[in-house]
């Protein structure tokens, strides 16, 4: 009996050393697998860094995809293919592409911005910023709301100012606009800043100021396309400011170079019928029907 017992005890320690012999493979091979995932995170991130600071966009983005495909929440992926989405928005030239980029951009960024934490928030909701304003003027809200996020989390930049100003100015908010217009440094004012400029001022009811700003581009800017905003604008200025001979110069010169134009015809129609000339303010209404169809719903019941 006592021989049974001992053969038992015997088997008790076997099977204790082949559990514990087990559990030791097992804990070394999880940790040899934490050790790898550790090494591979770390090594992703590490190259990660290293392309963007090459200016690698494409292979960040690559980079940042595989890790996402292992990890759909990792922070530093996540961000990371929020920038370079938005570069490689910013430099393409293929409109639908450029779409596809800032969407994905926004996609991510706003993904990360989601976790509690980041180590690139105010980063993060700069470049988030800045693609929504890339993405149209019907994003300017959120334009502001995260520029002001950028800041809160301690990030800013000199170039907040003018997109602070450009999307004021197009929710019409001209005060605010002409307040961060003014913060811009003079070194960095360029001549679509005094486009912009002389479209707050007049959006205030300032058009000296605005006038000014405007004549400026005219007389200084080499860009052709911005000059001819410009003078158009101008025109609009005159126009709502009853300078109807400075307005239909302005107009009839701008038709000149391009007589397909349906707003200056509309505009040029304006000063006419302003002037007491209302049949040839007509006729320019049909010629800017006739070049733009939906201005029926605005001019129709004035033919």
């Amino acid at each position: 009996m006592p021989r049974v017992i001992h053969l038992k005890n015997q088997l008790k320690v076997v099977l204790v050393l082949i559990i514990i012999i087990f559990a030791v493979i097992i804990a070394v091979r999880f940790s040899v697998i934490f050790v790898q995932h550790l090494q591979d995170t770390v090594r992703g991130r590490v190259d990660i860094v290293a392309l963007w600071n090459d200016g690698n966009y494409t292979e960040v983005l690559a980079v940042t995809e595989q890790t996402l495909a292992r990890n759909p929440m990792d922070k530093t992926a996540l961000a990371f293919s929020g920038f370079a989405n938005y570069y490689l928005a910013i430099f393409s030239s293929e409109i639908e592409l450029r779409q596809r980029y800032l969407s994905n951009a926004i996609f991510q960024l706003r993904r990360y911005l989601s976790l509690s934490s980041g180590r690139f928030k105010g980063e993060a909701s700069y470049i988030l910023a800045l693609a929504y304003y890339s993405s149209g003027p019907s994003f300017a809200n959120l334009v502001i709301n995260y520029l002001q996020q950028a800041i809160a989390a301690g990030f800013e930049r000199e170039t907040m100012n003018e997109y602070f100003a450009l999307a004021h100015s197009i929710l019409g908010q001209n005060e605010e606009a002409l307040f961060y217009f003014s913060q811009i440094n003079t070194a960095e004012r360029t001549f679509l800043f005094y486009f912009n400029l002389a479209e707050a001022y007049a959006g205030t009811g300032q058009h000296n100021l605005s006038e000014q700003n405007f004549l400026r581009v005219i007389n200084e800017a080499n860009n052709d396309h911005l000059i001819d905003r410009a003078r158009f604008r101008l025109g609009v200025l005159y126009l709502n400011s009853s300078r109807y001979p400075e307005a239909q110069q302005i107009f009839e010169a701008f038709l000149a170079r391009h007589p397909t134009n349906a707003d200056a015809f509309h505009y040029l129609g304006d000063v006419f019928w302003a002037l007491g000339n209302q049949t040839r303010a007509r006729q320019l209404w049909r010629e800017a029907i006739r070049f733009d169809h939906s201005k029926q719903t605005v001019l129709g019941h004035l033919l």
